[in-house]
């Protein structure tokens, strides 16, 4: 069944599916209503908890021409005899680690075998923006790092890489990579989307497939559940993502799902052995925006979080019922906060998202809420203090034992530049955070794609992520682990 799946599955089917669905009702606004808010510049604003203030970038007034463009303040001249100290040379020590960040992330340039997908149009902070190509990825102990990926012809791939090298390729012809989650034997899970022409009505259909540490396919699993489908355009826009984890034997799949004109989320549990598990749901928050979902190893549980912008709540949300931080929303598509990433503590979960402020819900940047073993939120610390006007993208993952590698981009004309430090469990920062971009090239540069997920850890205690750009077989590799490693 799977291999005819593969042989008459085509991505033009799945975009006709949902431009039919579309018609049957827009939760998208028209493309013309895609300009941002109108947002007052908040003045004198505390930084985040023991961050130092810093100069944020002066808004320029709209121009006629170019629109609205952040500029930044022009650095003082050092004075006569006063040496310059870049970003490399100034040295910061807490404890064992000693700055700057940029000297612990390790680099490794990876070439794939076929270029990545384009660049899409999707909802972002109360605005429309570009995502950067979807890429999952996965490290071991040893190294080895297992990357999912979808080509620019829609086909899908998942390849294993060692010494920087691509050793092994998995193809999935006519399917697009959804989630993936490797495991130390080297045995992984991988989510496909394609079309099942096999079904009556709509075809576009989700699967978890297995394969065994030898490489080849043991479980395909079909996670369509009732009239909940996994269909992400809307009108050419994507709306959510989708997630794979695991752990207590179980994998974790949690992607958008459409149903009767809306967009919300799916969540499905699957035992190791292929087989779906009680708990989850088919339709969940509504509209679905993002998603994020972590497993606690001291609390042997999942945490499902979205960020949705009416049901249940207006904001981020835990377990589909509990609200975590209120945000503005037209309850069209339009939301003032962008889920970032979920990671684990030893009584609950971190939530990184970033927030720009509304009449309705004040907001400082990045956000990161503590919340316990049943979701309901314990603290919030701003990680910033300004308006959230261009703080995007925020990044968290678990490094070590106790602290957190966090970061966010500032989306600044006409380059973007990407912040990232270490910090406690409070949101205290130990090291940075520090601007740790180098835009000349790719191989320079230390950057992660647009809400993709990206930082993650392996049973070291090592964060990693993966960054490239559209229709290029070029990607980085990235890693920070503890001092001690």
């Amino acid at each position: 069944m799977k291999d005819f799946i593969q042989m008459v599955a085509k991505r033009s089917p799945l975009l006709l599916v949902a431009v039919v669905m579309i018609s049957s009702g827009a939760c998208v606004p028209s493309e013309e209503s895609y300009t941002p808010p109108e947002v007052t510049i908040i003045q004198d604003i505390p930084a985040g908890n023991n961050i130092p203030a810093r100069e944020d970038p002066v808004l320029v007034e709209e121009d006629e021409e170019e629109g609205n463009i952040f500029e930044e303040e022009i650095p003082e001249e050092p004075e006569e005899g006063e040496e310059e100290t870049s970003i490399e040379e100034e040295i910061v020590e807490y404890g064992d680690w000693t700055g700057p960040m940029l000297s612990h992330i390790e680099a490794t340039f990876i070439v794939l075998p076929h270029p990545t997908e384009s660049s899409f149009q999707a909802f972002c902070t109360f605005e429309g923006c570009y995502l950067s190509p979807r890429l999952y990825h996965h490290t071991l102990g040893d190294g080895t790092v297992f990357i999912g990926y979808t080509d620019m012809w829609g086909d899908g791939h998942v390849v294993k890489v060692a010494d920087g090298l691509v050793v092994q390729t998995w193809d999935f012809s006519m399917l697009e990579i959804k989630g993936l989650y490797a495991h130390e034997d080297e045995s992984f899970g991988v989510l496909t989307l394609g079309c099942d022409l096999s079904i009556s009505g709509p075809c576009a259909t989700m699967w978890l497939e297995t394969y065994d540490s030898a490489g080849a396919v043991s479980e395909v699993v079909n996670l369509r559940r009732g009239s909940s489908i996994p269909v992400f355009d809307q009108a050419g826009v994507e709306v959510g993502g989708s997630r794979l984890t695991f752990g207590g034997n179980h994998y974790a799949a949690y992607h958008t799902a459409y149903k009767s004109g809306h967009h919300g989320d799916q969540l499905t549990y699957i035992s190791r052995d292929g087989v779906i598990a009680s708990g989850g749901w088919s339709f969940g928050c509504s509209h679905s925006m993002s998603q994020g979902i972590n497993y606690n190893p001291f609390l042997e549980q999942f945490m499902p979080i979205c960020v949705s912008d009416k049901y249940p709540a207006t904001g981020v949300v835990s377990y589909n019922s509990t609200l975590i931080y209120e945000a503005g929303s037209d309850e069209s598509g339009k939301i003032s906060a962008v889920l970032g990433q979920v990671a684990s503590t030893e009584s609950g979960w971190l939530i990184a998202f970033n927030a720009v402020d509304r009449p309705c819900c004040d907001a400082f940047g990045i956000g990161l809420a503590t919340i316990d073993s049943s979701g309901f939120p314990t603290a919030l610390t701003w990680l910033t203090g300004t308006d959230g006007s261009i703080e995007r993208d925020s990044f968290l993952a678990r490094l070590g034992d106790g602290n957190y590698l966090a970061g966010w981009r500032h989306a600044i004309n006409p380059t973007d530049e990407y912040w990232l430090g270490v910090m406690d469990n409070k949101g205290n920062f130990i090291l940075g955070p520090d601007q740790i971009d180098d835009t000349s090239s790719l191989e320079t540069r230390r950057f992660w794609g647009r809400d993709d997920d990206p930082g993650k850890t392996d049973v070291n205690g090592c964060v990693s992520w993966v960054a490239t750009g559209q229709n290029i077989t070029d990607l980085g590799y990235y890693k920070v682990c503890p001092p001690e490693l």
